[in-house]
């Protein structure tokens, strides 16, 4: 699994597509996403989940460790055995759906903060300003250059 902190903004922007269509396939995200190469190894690393520890020689996938998960059908073949053949329908975690709320409280967050720090380079500039304008209002008056007595 990819930790929250190594995702990419491609990634959040996969997680966010799958999210807001709860369920995709494969080919419309290519589609959605068409001048990027990496798509297809993107969703392997956001669905692969991570194993336990190896008990007997076998390890099992850990829940809620992918942000993806891609959807298997099993399927019996003509020797009457059963196999799962892997689709191209992709399903948002419970993981998935955490980690994009987190991510947009963050950017909101980060927009606010980005607001804050403009507003105090701003409102400086305004108060000299208006501050200029009385101080040069006030030396015309004294002048008797303009008159502002009602």
């Amino acid at each position: 699994m990819i930790s929250y902190n190594d995702l990419t903004d491609f990634d959040f922007q996969i997680i966010n597509t799958v999210y807001q269509h709860q369920s995709i396939t494969l080919s419309e995200l290519e589609t959605l996403f068409p001048m990027q190469k990496a798509l297809h190894l993107r969703v392997d690393f956001l669905s692969t989940p991570d194993r336990s520890a190896p008990f007997c020689g076998h390890t099992f996938p850990l829940p809620n460790t992918a942000y993806l998960e891609i959807e298997y059908v099993n399927e019996v073949n003509e020797s009457g055995l059963n196999f799962s053949k892997r689709t191209d329908v992709i399903h948002i975690t419970d993981l998935g759906i955490k980690t994009i709320e987190d991510w947009k409280a963050h950017c909101r967050q980060k927009a606010k903060q980005k607001w804050e720090a403009r507003a105090w380079k701003f409102i400086p500039i305004v108060i000299s300003v208006l501050a200029l304008i009385v101080a040069t209002t006030s030396l015309a008056q004294a002048l008797h250059w303009i008159d502002l007595t009602l």
